[in-house]
């Protein structure tokens, strides 16, 4: 019975034993499952501020490119506006430069016909110095002929 009960002691020692160092490498586990746990938790508590951060920065760069984009369309309607005025300016111009365009030719028109009169003026007044100088040939050639007459009748009158 001695050595039962000492063998019981010495079971109940190692089963004591074996509790207590299963209980310390429960421990140790828990510890490390505790440490994998906070390490994870401090690496996801990273990567949530890193993608903080990243957010962060893209709203600023959407708020930039926001800013950017309502310039931009400013500067187009600003240009659209600008457009239209100087369409509307070369539409005036447009007109303008064909009414002048018209009056030109209608100045051209009368050019020619300022022309064709000069032409025409100066064939008349060629023709008139030629009756003038018919007149003066036909005045001479009266004179002799008259001349002649008085020549002859006088003759006439002297036989």
């Amino acid at each position: 019975i001695t050595s039962l009960t000492l063998e019981r002691e010495t079971l109940l020692s190692q089963v004591a034993e074996k509790e207590q160092r299963l209980l310390e490498i429960t421990d140790a586990l828990k510890s490390k499952e505790d440490f994998a746990s906070a390490e994870a938790v401090r690496e996801n508590d990273e990567a949530v501020q890193d993608l903080k951060h990243q957010c962060h920065e893209l709203q600023q760069q959407l708020a930039t490119i926001s800013e950017e984009k309502e310039r931009m369309q400013g500067q187009i309607e600003n240009l659209s506006s600008e457009n239209l005025k100087l369409n509307a300016a070369i539409s005036e111009m447009v007109e303008e430069l064909s009414s002048k365009v018209q009056e030109l030719q209608a100045k051209d028109r009368e050019q020619e016909k300022l022309v064709c009169m000069e032409e025409e003026l100066s064939h008349f007044r060629q023709e008139l110095n030629r009756m003038e100088q018919l007149k003066d040939q036909l005045k001479a050639w009266e004179s002799k002929v008259e001349a002649g007459e008085v020549e002859r009748l006088e003759e006439e009158l002297s036989h």
